[in-house]
């Protein structure tokens, strides 16, 4: 397996949305009957800003209700650290890639 199979991936497992870089978004959960969706993720570590877009070909697509609550209660972040992402600026849209996240995500309002 090569580096350049992983691909920045997100899901939302009971309350907790789960960022990491894996091959397949079940690679991000503990019990896949718990997951309510994903997708793929862009990140900007200097201004502290993730933008959650797109969905999950395994789990489908999650509401932006779910990803507003896990926002709202901190819950954010990875595997190992579930609050990783906390104080954050969340922006959230159902578009494909990257660029369209960027310029039209909705900002998810704590």
């Amino acid at each position: 397996m090569q580096f350049d199979d992983f691909k920045p991936k997100w899901i939302i497992e009971k309350d907790q949305l789960i960022i990491g870089k894996v091959k397949f978004h079940r690679d991000l959960a503990c019990v896949k009957q718990q997951v309510k969706g994903g997708g793929l993720y862009a990140i900007d570590y200097e201004n502290a800003t993730l933008w959650l877009y797109g969905s999950s070909d395994e789990f489908g697509r999650a509401s932006m209700e779910d990803v507003a609550k896990c926002v709202k209660n901190g819950k954010v972040g990875s595997l190992g650290d579930e609050e990783a992402c906390k104080g954050w600026k969340i922006y959230y849209c159902t578009y494909s890639s990257a660029e369209l996240a960027v310029e039209r995500g909705e900002l998810i309002n704590v």
